[in-house]
């Protein structure tokens, strides 16, 4: 694996700075893998998140059962553009494999 940066997200705010890190971690050749979880999975919905995918983040994910807690998959369905729908195992596993590990 190339060198690698994990982003966890947690909260809704901050958004502009996970996707600039992203890019840049990109543009430096790392991985980037991102797992969004509590009300942070609200963002995943938004155009802006989609930049996460347009920057080549090489995962993408959400917690699906945040996503089902709040009811998103009964208003918006489980096919999220370049993104996935997770567990926190996912989100255990990125701790383990990235060299580091940014929450936000």
């Amino acid at each position: 694996m190339a060198e690698s940066l994990g982003i966890v997200v947690t909260t809704e705010k901050h958004l502009d700075h996970i996707v600039g890190l992203t890019k840049a971690a990109k543009d430096a050749g790392k991985e980037v893998r991102v797992f969004f979880t509590s009300s942070a999975v609200k963002l995943c919905l938004t155009e802006e998140a989609q930049e996460l995918v347009k920057a080549g983040a090489d995962d993408v994910a959400l917690c699906r059962v945040t996503y089902e807690f709040l009811e998103l998959d009964k208003q918006y369905g489980t096919e999220i553009n370049g993104m996935t729908l997770g567990s926190q195992d996912e989100n255990a596993e990125n701790v383990d494999i990235v060299d580091r590990y940014v929450v936000f």
